[in-house]
């Protein structure tokens, strides 16, 4: 595991058929506290609020081709995006934003800070 400010970065282990279901998952094995993850693959932001204060769990989303070979002919419930950490007054405290890939028309597209790219 990586850390800045209130923030883990680990890759992850665990993948459940639902967005949002991984991050829950991992949230019994390292505890309390806001983490991002991969592995999983998929794209999701949920919260959870203990006694130390309200935690974000961050399921990244991939970049990387959305049907390999391995996968299968039924493919994945794969997202392609990124994940963008603005951290705010040296506290450690962060706000995520996620930006999400997809195809349209035979051209790839993504909504960036109010900018539409177009591959």
């Amino acid at each position: 595991p990586w850390k800045i400010g209130k923030m883990t970065f680990i890759h992850g282990y665990k993948a459940t058929p639902n967005a949002g279901g991984s991050a829950h998952s991992t949230w019994k094995d390292v505890g309390s506290g806001s983490f991002i993850m991969g592995h999983c693959h998929r794209s999701a932001i949920v919260q959870k609020r203990d006694w130390q204060g309200t935690h974000l769990a961050i399921e990244n989303p991939c970049l990387c081709d959305l049907n390999p070979d391995y996968v299968g002919k039924k493919g994945a419930n794969w997202q392609q995006g990124f994940t963008k950490i603005e951290w705010y007054g040296g506290n450690g405290f962060f706000q995520a934003y996620q930006y999400p890939i997809f195809k349209n028309r035979g051209k790839t597209h993504c909504y960036f800070n109010g900018e539409h790219i177009t591959v």
